[in-house]
Formats: structure tokens, sequence, C-alpha cells
């Protein structure tokens, strides 16, 4: 029975933690300053060109980026308004 108590607590701490952590990103997104994030993403997101070789010259490829939403947020929450300037990204190298 002692043992069931402990299991129990165990489950119960370890979905605290999960559900605690869905409730902050449901609150996150509902704020107006992710849903103006998210609504210019498609703006600043670049996709990654590989290299490729044209008949005797290799053409470099073109590292792409997104935005890192979570780190951007907390930039601009702490300013409290939607700036261009607070952007971060977090860049993608090419394949190739």
């Amino acid at each position: 029975m002692k043992y069931i108590k402990y299991l129990f607590l165990g489950i119960f701490i370890i979905l605290s933690f999960y559900l605690t952590e869905k409730i902050i990103v449901f609150l996150e997104d509902k704020n107006p300053i992710m849903k103006e994030i998210s609504e210019v993403e498609h703006l600043y997101n670049t996709l990654p060109i590989n290299a490729y070789i044209e008949n005797n010259t290799i053409i470099p490829g073109i590292k792409g980026k997104t935005i890192n939403k979570r780190k951007t947020f907390s930039k601009m929450e702490n300013f409290g308004s939607f700036n261009e300037v607070f952007i971060f990204y977090n860049y993608i190298k090419p394949e190739i």
C-alpha cells in the first residue's frame, strides 16, 4: 500500500509538470503579441538553399532562418509591444 501511494504521487508530479507546460503554451498563444508574431512569421522565414555545381563552378548554399517564437515573445513581452528589432532567429544549415 505504501508503494502505491508513492507511485501515485510520482505520477501526479509528472502530470502536473506536463499540464503546467501545456497551459503556459496555451496562454502564450492567446497573447496579442504572440498572435502578431505568428501572423508575420511567414514574412521572415527563409528556406535553406543547397550548394550545387554548375559547369566548373561551385555555387555555395545559403542558410535559412526561422523565427524562435519563445525567445522573441519573451523579449517583446518585456518591451510591451511588437517590434521587429527584437526578433530572434534559429538558423538552418543547408543539407549540401
